[in-house]
């Protein structure tokens, strides 16, 4: 879904298990806010632009996903997007690195050439802290997010190669 908005409906799903929620920037960015409801309980894999992940109150209904086990980040912050938007990596990862049932953190970087030094601190930081979590280079093209969501039977169990990095 390409949207600014997620329609309220969504948080009363009970048993949807994969959602991806790719931003619209045609007006800006906006902070696609998460709602709370029963699709908490039920969600395994999850699309997220950063700037949803970013996102202090959405970290706090994250933090209700009993069995979430592939997120992805569907997007990164690159050098030059604003300051204040590294100031959870801390929170965010941190939630990463000890949500039990999380198995794989995805990374879908689209356009962004560069990344602060302080999100790869980040994730080397989450990787140290949590070994077994696998981390999977996804991309628009191959085999991508959206792809794999719609037709892996079950959440890949190997790394991606990062090499298009």
């Amino acid at each position: 879904m390409n949207l600014l908005f997620v329609p309220p409906s969504i948080g009363e799903m009970p048993r949807l298990e994969r959602l991806h929620l790719q931003q619209d920037y045609s007006e800006g960015m906006v902070v696609i806010e998460l709602p709370r409801g029963p699709w908490l309980r039920s969600v395994r894999w999850l699309g997220l632009p950063w700037e949803c992940l970013d996102d202090p109150d959405n970290l706090e209904v994250l933090r209700s996903t009993a069995q979430l086990e592939f997120l992805c980040a569907l997007t990164l912050p690159c050098i030059g997007d604003r300051e204040d938007s590294f100031d959870h990596w801390d929170a965010f990862f941190e939630w990463v690195a000890t949500h039990p049932p999380l198995r794989c953190f995805g990374f879908e970087p689209g356009d962004v050439a560069e990344v602060k030094t302080a999100l790869l601190n980040a994730v080397l930081n989450m990787v140290q802290r949590r070994p077994h979590l696998i981390l999977r280079h996804v991309d628009y093209d191959s085999p991508g997010f959206l792809l794999e969501m719609l037709n892996c039977e079950d959440i890949p169990t190997k790394p991606t190669p990062f090499g298009g990095w």
